[in-house]
């Protein structure tokens, strides 16, 4: 577990009742300045969190970001969906389909949603 090797992450169990639930427990507990979602079947490149972090502090207007992902089957090459986007460009994009979104792309600054 992150937990034990770093004192910043916390392991909150509970009883199986949807990762909707889940995930807004979360939310009600995280200190951070920033939320991020990662689920048991995805994976970050390891300078995941330091590229958003950098394209958020680089306007404290922003409220989220969005990398875009890549997506990987077994036995076929990766493919990219998306790009890097602020909120406004992001909900343009996706209200104009030319935008698909996975949850573990965002970067949200916390009092953006709470």
């Amino acid at each position: 577990f992150y937990a034990q090797k770093d004192s910043r992450s916390k392991v909150i169990s509970q009883p199986n009742q949807g990762v909707s639930v889940a995930r807004n427990i979360g939310l009600e507990l995280a200190q951070g300045k920033y939320i991020a979602f990662l689920d048991s079947d995805d994976y970050w490149n390891p300078l995941f969190l330091e590229k958003m972090i950098e394209k958020m502090e680089s306007d404290p207007s922003y409220g989220l970001v969005y990398s875009g992902y890549y997506k990987e089957r077994k036995g076929k090459p990766a493919k990219k969906f998306g790009d890097l986007f602020i909120e406004k460009e992001l909900l343009k994009a996706r209200l104009e389909n030319r935008q698909g979104w996975h949850l573990c792309a965002f970067l949200i600054r916390k009092s953006f949603i709470a």
